[in-house]
């Protein structure tokens, strides 16, 4: 039985940085865990039993051939492992459970799916997935029974179903929010009919054979993570999904309003949809899956 446990640790060097804050962590027997961050966040300080960016100076086939090898020896030894990374396609394909790491502090610590499906907090919407998720002021209103979200001018309504799924939603009626986009729920109207829509302008496409990448601006308000979300002393990592470690700061965030020289919002288009830069294209938006976070805090709204 090998077991790694991390209750409450700090490390700080001497030249005063607190490389890690808080931090607890359990590695269950056998498994394989990725510690995804960006470079800095503290990462390799936190390591015990390692593999430090092991893939990091090979091309990107190998990589992929070399990833799948050592998941698949993994199995076979069944040795306890934490593999650390900047790359979080090899943290989402590797590993059985994921720990998102910032500044020294651990976000969420989950299965893969559970991570890009439902994120603790802005930074870990915006760190996980590739295209990152595209994330925007709204207004959420009452439309009786419903709720509606106001986004770019447009108003959608939101199935019953997010009650369950955010049940803090409902008390942010009339409030300002940060939603966030998978590019793969970002559709052409033409596509889905009777459904609400909006006006992006073209500014780039990429061909990717199965699909078409799209870049658009929408006449909508951009929230980005400026710098990484660094926690209250107090703070305390949690396992759980709905509400792991702290989210970002309000003076971590920054929004970027919408103008003609930029693109705000990426798509993933169907690959042969007829398509032209530089014009107007219609799209709407599958709101069962869209993502709500609070504003000031960056929690999600769980």
């Amino acid at each position: 039985m090998a077991q790694v446990k991390f209750e409450n640790v700090d490390k700080v060097f001497d030249n005063g940085v607190k490389a890690v804050s808080n931090m607890s962590l359990e590695v269950r027997d056998g498994e394989f865990l990725v510690l995804v961050g960006p470079s800095g966040c503290g990462k390799t300080t936190a390591l015990v039993f390692l593999m430090d960016e092991p893939l990091s100076n090979l091309d990107a086939k190998l990589r992929v051939q070399m990833r799948a090898e050592i998941a698949n020896l993994q199995k076979q030894l069944g040795t306890t492992t934490i593999y650390v990374t900047h790359d979080q396609v090899e943290a989402m394909t590797m590993g059985d459970r994921v720990a998102v790491m910032s500044m020294g502090v651990l976000q969420q610590v989950a299965e893969p799916q559970v991570l890009y499906d439902a994120p603790a907090n802005i930074f870990v919407a915006g760190f996980i997935g590739t295209p990152p998720m595209n994330m925007f002021e709204a207004t959420v209103e009452r439309d009786g029974d419903y709720l509606a979200l106001t986004l770019a001018g447009a108003r959608f309504p939101l199935a019953k179903d997010r009650d369950w799924r955010y049940p803090r939603l409902s008390q942010y009626a009339g409030r300002k929010i940060v939603v966030g986009i998978r590019a793969e729920d970002v559709h052409a109207a033409e596509a889905k009919p009777g459904w609400p829509s909006v006006v992006g302008r073209l500014g780039l496409m990429e061909a990717l054979g199965s699909s078409q990448m799209g870049y658009l601006n929408i006449d909508a308000t951009k929230v980005a993570v400026a710098t990484q979300p660094k926690a209250p002393d107090d703070a305390t990592a949690n396992a759980k999904p709905a509400k792991g470690a702290p989210a970002p700061r309000p003076e971590d965030l920054h929004t970027e309003a919408a103008s003609s020289f930029v693109t705000n919002l990426v798509a993933i288009f169907p690959p042969r949809l007829p398509l032209k830069l530089n014009t107007d294209v219609r799209i709407t938006i599958d709101t069962a899956n869209i993502h709500f976070f609070d504003a000031d805090s960056g929690e999600a709204l769980r």
